[in-house]
């Protein structure tokens, strides 16, 4: 039996191959009662092409046969349902199908082994008739359709026609699984390490490194797929973005540069608030750091603990990358985000809210920015709509607007030309 120890989570992997074949690990839990296994075999929803043995011809089996067998294994002979059975005796039991493998699971406090005897049995003594097979086909045909949208799916699907040649395409969520599909492929027999964010190679330079504190995007923006092909927003740990950032300054890095969709949004669905400010408080701690940078900063989350965090730390940069969809109401509605931004950064410039609290090296080039909005390329349906934005009458004091704008910020130190 092979030991496997991770220090950084204290816990021990204990597997061994057995005469059979099968592969068992073992990752004992201490302080807990609950139990979980998990039974998986390298059959998924694209292994639709064999070799049989005994002719050494290649077969080709239908599309949602794992998806099949996945849903049929727990019927039995004596008309019962495992899953049934597994629920009476207190058992949270599942199954799911992936494009590379099929696996059946299950979690317990009590009756343990009762269930691991069920589980054995229904996985390795399959039971079908015509008539129960009749029945699920008409059940799965239905699943097939509702990937036609699935973005994500429809992508990958063509990606593997399109370049046949690739042996393995990973998904971003799969990250951490990487070296083991890896291994897989290959049939190595080497433990299944995990690839961490920490080790990654860079490629930008001694003195400069990006940082990432979150993968997707809940936004659902109607122009934008990122969500559907990363997924929702999901935050890293503080303390996993920490280390990462010790380690980058440990190898001379000077600079980072904190990315995210949304870096405003950190840690709301992890911590159940924004946690950006206590973040970069934490980053400018680091020694061997001495400029930190983030983008991108959505106005709508930018609180005013963020702001003091900014104009009080030497160490981060004095702007706000704030990106801006449009400057029409109207607009802003069709492509689904919910902030009206002209309105905003009007409330923001005329007040002076924001300048007065970053600092004197702030410079504001927003209307820069927003001049080249204008997809129509007409300077006059440009200044309708964003004296409507900003609640002007008349269009044609779009100027006046534009001036007033720009007085606010030099009265206050501020260049915007």
């Amino acid at each position: 039996m092979q030991i496997i120890e991770n220090l950084k989570v204290k816990e021990k992997l204990y597997t061994e191959k057995l005469d059979n074949g099968l592969t068992v690990m073992i990752i004992p839990k201490h302080n807990t009662m609950k139990k979980y296994i998990i039974w998986s075999t390298h059959f998924g929803s694209i292994d639709n092409h064999f070799i049989n043995p005994k002719n050494g011809k290649e077969e080709v089996i239908p599309d949602g046969v794992a998806h099949f067998l996945e849903h049929k294994m727990f019927e039995q002979r004596n008309g019962t349902n495992s899953l049934d059975t597994l629920s009476a005796l207190g058992v949270d039991a599942n199954a799911y199908t992936t494009n590379d493998h099929t696996a059946y699971l299950y979690e317990a406090t009590n009756n343990f082994y009762e269930a691991l005897d069920e589980f054995m049995d229904y996985v390795q003594n399959p039971y079908f008739t015509d008539e129960n097979v009749e029945k699920e086909k008409g059940i799965i045909a239905e699943e097939i359709k509702q990937y036609d949208d699935e973005v994500e799916w429809i992508f990958e699907e063509e990606m593997k026609k399109a370049l046949p040649e690739v042996d393995l395409f990973i998904k971003i969520s799969e990250y951490n699984k990487i070296w083991s599909k890896i291994s897989d492929l290959l049939k190595l027999n080497e433990p299944n390490a995990c690839m961490q964010w920490e080790d990654r190679v860079i490629t930008t330079g001694s003195t400069m490194a990006y940082l990432k504190i979150a993968e997707g995007c809940s936004n659902h923006c109607t122009y934008c797929a990122i969500p559907k092909i990363q997924g929702p927003y999901i935050s890293r740990k503080i303390e996993d973005i920490i280390e990462e950032a010790k380690r980058l300054s440990d190898t001379g890095i000077k600079e980072i540069i904190v990315i995210a969709q949304d870096t405003t949004k950190y840690g709301i669905d992890l911590y159940g608030k924004p946690r950006l400010a206590e973040l970069l408080t934490e980053l400018c701690k680091i020694e061997g750091i001495e400029w930190i940078r983030f983008l991108y900063a959505y106005p709508e989350s930018i609180s005013d603990e963020l702001i003091k965090v900014v104009k009080e730390n030497d160490k981060i940069c004095k702007y706000f990358d704030i990106p801006i969809q449009h400057i029409s109401d109207k607009i802003l509605k069709k492509i689904g985000v919910i902030m009206t931004y002209g309105k905003l950064l009007y409330e923001s410039i005329n007040k002076e809210v924001v300048m007065k609290k970053i600092g004197d090296r702030y410079t504001n080039n927003i209307f820069e920015n927003i001049k080249h909005i204008d997809d129509y390329g007409n300077e006059y349906w440009y200044a309708r709509e964003l004296s409507k934005v900003l609640e002007y009458k008349d269009w044609r004091n779009f100027l006046k607007v534009l001036n007033k704008a720009k007085e606010a910020c030099k009265n206050s130190g501020f260049n915007i030309d």
